[in-house]
C-alpha cells in the first residue's frame, strides 16, 4: 500500500481545525447595534472595546464578556441613547 505525503501547510490547517473542534462561543450580538453614551451597546450588552475584540479573544473570555453583556442588560446599563427630539428634526 502506498502512503501519501501531505504538505507542511496542509498539515498545520489540519492541526488547526483539529483544535477548533469543540464549539466555539457565539457571539451575543442581535444584530441591533447603538452604542449609547456609555459606549454599550444597546442590543447585546457589549462595550465597545468587547465588540472590536471578540475575534482575537478565547472562549473563556467570549464567555466572560457574554456574561458581563448579560448582567449590563439586566440591569439597564445598556438602554439606547436618548435622542433630543428637537435635535432631530434639524
Amino acid at each position: 500500500m502506498k502512503r501519501h505525503r501531505v504538505a507542511p501547510q496542509r498539515k498545520r490547517r489540519l492541526s488547526y481545525i483539529k483544535r477548533r473542534a469543540e464549539p466555539m462561543v457565539e457571539s451575543p450580538c442581535k444584530k441591533l447595534c447603538a452604542l449609547n453614551e456609555r459606549d454599550i451597546c444597546s442590543g447585546c450588552g457589549r462595550t465597545r472595546q468587547e465588540i472590536g475584540g471578540w475575534t482575537s479573544m478565547s472562549d473563556a473570555a467570549r464567555e466572560t464578556v457574554k456574561i458581563r453583556a448579560r448582567r449590563r442588560l439586566a440591569d439597564g446599563q445598556a438602554k439606547p441613547a436618548k435622542i433630543d427630539s428637537q435635535a432631530r428634526r434639524a
